[in-house]
């Protein structure tokens, strides 16, 4: 509902909007692994209109005796003309695995993401589908899966059940070349107590592999199959041209869970 009305007044002013954003997470794996990610992305909107963004995202998974850096690097371009709103994205993915007891099992591996979404408005209804096939080559598992492809699939709907709340359901599913059909229900709730603050919180419960965010570029880039996940997430305007991020995240996979805290910071300007 917000990105609307963002759109709306800056189409009507013809002007040029950004909102830098830089975020740091922390995982902790119930199996001892830890992670810790830094993400930038810049997203540039012309007359409510046209937009377009890109970004840098970097993971370090690190255990007592190997290391995995991941790194995720997506591009998007976007169109909305009420009531239809569209986006397409392109994400590569390179990571580099080094095992430090011997050189002799270090590897890297590649993937390409390519996504694309449509959305039909009906005042603040919003009636969404997202796809997104994914490609994977490299050393993908213990077992040496050598290369994966992945189909996801995601409806939307998303409404306003009083003016402070605001509700998107999206049920969906990731279709693998390994013959896992997995399908899942995900939802979160927007909550606006005050003008300079937004609370949200939400998750899904069924199964998924290899998710993709297509709101916030995050891939989930892990082979297991994701059971459920919850969260909640505070967002603090201190200052008109200032946005603060904080959440917790809690992910169940298939043997292991993990924690994540993050936070960040985003800069809105309007020109």
């Amino acid at each position: 509902m917000a990105s609307v009305l963002l759109l709306q007044t800056v189409s009507e002013a013809q002007t040029v909007y950004t909102s830098p954003s830089l975020f740091v997470s922390s995982g902790d794996y119930s199996t001892g692994r830890t992670s810790f990610g830094t993400d930038f992305f810049l997203p540039v909107t012309f007359n409510g209109q046209y937009t377009i963004g890109g970004g840098f995202s970097s993971v370090l998974l690190k255990e007592s005796d190997w290391e995995y850096q991941q790194t995720l690097i997506p591009l998007s371009a976007g169109y909305f003309s009420y009531p239809w709103q569209g986006r397409i994205a392109y994400a590569s993915l390179t990571g580099k695995y080094d095992y430090k007891l011997s050189q002799g099992y270090n590897y890297k591996d590649k993937g390409n993401i390519f996504s694309g979404e449509v959305h039909y408005w009906d005042n603040y209804d919003n009636f969404g589908l997202h796809y997104a096939y994914h490609e994977y080559k490299g050393i993908l598992t213990s077992d040496s899966l050598s290369q994966l492809t992945v189909q996801q699939i995601q409806a939307r709907y998303e409404f306003v059940i009083i003016p402070e709340l605001y509700l998107s359901l999206r049920p969906g599913a990731s279709l693998l070349s390994d013959d896992r059909s997995l399908y899942y229900f995900g939802a979160k709730l927007h909550y606006f107590p005050l003008p300079e603050l937004i609370i949200r919180t939400g998750g899904f419960v069924g199964e998924r592999a290899y998710y993709f965010d297509n709101d916030t570029f995050t891939l989930f880039n892990q082979n297991a199959t994701q059971k459920s996940q919850v969260f909640i997430q505070a967002e603090f305007f201190p200052l008109l041209n200032l946005k603060l991020t904080a959440g917790f995240q809690i992910t169940r996979f298939d043997g292991y869970n993990i924690n994540y805290i993050y936070g960040g910071v985003s800069i809105p300007v309007l020109f």
